[in-house]
């Protein structure tokens, strides 16, 4: 006869009852935080395009991305324009991606090509303070 190993601890009724309960308040607080994140937010009828659009808001997001990447390189207002040519993906629930580059007139080095992602909030589509830029790139 072969001895047996005893367990290290014994389970008991209470404490699978307490795995189990942790276990499954654990997948219910993950699950709402993956239920939470922007990709689930909004309604279907935002939903996106994969390829590229030009529209009024395109434009417009192309616009405020082109001043929020001025004043992050201190390219100041004078002598700096975004070149008219961009190209823009409805990524859906009011986001854009913008490709687009910017120049100074009077430095053709100062010539950046970016991309931005930028979410309009809702309210007046011509009010600056109701877009977001929340990342730019730069791109070679």
């Amino acid at each position: 006869m072969t001895p047996r190993c005893k367990p290290v601890f014994k389970k008991s009724g209470a404490m699978v009852v307490l795995v189990a309960l942790g276990g499954f308040f654990l997948v219910l607080f993950l699950v709402s935080k993956v239920l939470d994140t922007e990709f689930f937010r909004g309604t279907p009828e935002q939903g996106g395009q994969a390829t590229p659009i030009q529209g009024e808001r395109a434009a417009l997001a192309h616009t405020f991305c082109a001043q929020h990447v001025a004043r992050q390189l201190n390219f100041g207002q004078t002598g700096t324009f975004a070149s008219p040519q961009y190209t823009a993906w409805d990524l859906g629930f009011d986001r854009y991606l913008v490709r687009a580059q910017i120049e100074r007139t009077n430095d053709p080095t100062g010539t950046r090509r970016y991309l931005c992602k930028i979410v309009f909030q809702g309210g007046d589509e011509n009010d600056i303070n109701n877009w977001v830029v929340q990342s730019v790139d730069f791109v070679p």
